[in-house]
């Protein structure tokens, strides 16, 4: 049985387990007075795909203790994932009643909600209104550079994501998200200074690799390229991608025999993911490289 399949069917015993504690007993539930068995039958019906069950035990948990911001941090996760936008932003408003000190990064994730559902103009309201009180916090940030550029405001949007870069350095997803606005800008250098910083970030990240690959390749520099998608495939061997891109640098500089090694890794690791698309793509590259 694959590991996601036992941890599932693991999530899905507590649940029974504690659902079978949660019914009556002589007119009472054994858990019926404390809010900590809501909470931890909330967190195990979410984790065994019940999301309307946990919802309803994370409400019994919010009656019994109305004061724990984990109780509405529960429940708004699942009404996210039920759908429930308006009632999640609700129930996060919630926690930033009970703990409005500490409450920066719940604004951004409720901006994150507003995104969701295409009100940008919502989100930059409600984040610009409360970033003075939370000068450093990168939850606050984030949002608000998605939300400029959703708004097709990329001038701002960079602006932004260079303040996330400098109060989150270490993060290569601001500096690729960087890279990429400054690519389709056309602004070359820019965004190949910013695909350095993201490898410098994440010298190991095969994905940091694979988009600084990508960008190389478009701009011509296949000996560049080749070896980044070298590291791709040494850094995830189990990726097909990473030496079917590698293949398409190496026939660009006439190196065939190389590329159908590259191609037919790729191939394999293709068939083994029964990927019917990457293996028509393979095979058509075969062809012509034979």
């Amino acid at each position: 049985m694959p590991a996601f399949s036992l941890g599932s069917a693991i999530c899905k015993h507590v649940s029974a387990t504690l659902r079978r504690q949660w019914r009556p007993t002589n007119g009472r539930s054994p858990g019926n007075d404390n809010s900590d068995f809501y909470f931890a039958l909330g967190y195990s019906l979410a984790k065994a795909g019940d999301p309307a069950g946990a919802a309803q035990a994370y409400q019994n948990a919010i009656r019994l203790d109305p004061e724990n911001p984990e109780n509405y941090l529960g429940l708004a996760v699942v009404q996210m994932r039920l759908g429930q936008f308006d009632a999640a932003i609700q129930t996060y408003e919630g926690v930033i009643a009970r703990d409005p000190a500490n409450s920066g990064g719940i604004y951004g994730t409720i901006a994150s909600v507003l995104l969701q559902q295409g009100e940008s103009q919502r989100a930059v309201q409600l984040l610009e209104q409360v970033m003075p009180r939370y000068p450093n916090e990168v939850k606050l940030r984030l949002p608000l550079a998605v939300a400029y550029l959703q708004q097709g405001d990329y001038d701002r949007g960079l602006q932004a994501l260079e303040e996330v870069a400098q109060l989150d350095p270490g993060n290569p997803q601001i500096y690729l998200q960087m890279a990429r606005i400054h690519e389709e800008r056309g602004n070359i250098d820019a965004a190949n200074t910013a695909f350095r910083s993201a490898s410098i970030a994440a010298p190991n990240d095969p994905n940091v690799a694979f988009a600084q690959g990508n960008f190389l390749a478009n701009q011509g520099m296949h000996i560049m390229a080749t070896a980044r998608f070298r590291e791709v495939t040494q850094l995830a061997p189990e990726n097909p991608e990473g030496f079917y891109r590698l293949a398409l640098v190496l026939a660009d500089r006439n190196r065939r025999e190389e590329a159908i090694t590259a191609l037919e890794q790729a191939r394999q690791l293709y068939q083994q993911r029964g990927d019917t698309a990457g293996l028509q793509q393979v095979d058509a590259l075969l062809t012509e490289l034979r």
